[in-house]
C-alpha cells in the first residue's frame, strides 16, 4: 500500500504544479506580458 501512496503523493505535487503553471500562464496572457517557461 505504500507505493500507492507514494504515487498518489507525486500525482498530487504534480498536479499542483500545473496549476500554478497555468495560473502564471493565464496572467500572462491577461497582462500580455512575456512568459518564461522551461524548455525540453
Amino acid at each position: 500500500m505504500q507505493g500507492l501512496k507514494s504515487i498518489v503523493e507525486a500525482i498530487d505535487l504534480i498536479m499542483s504544479a500545473h496549476a500554478l503553471y497555468i495560473s502564471k500562464l493565464e496572467r500572462a496572457i491577461r497582462d500580455k506580458a512575456p512568459f518564461e517557461h522551461k524548455g525540453r
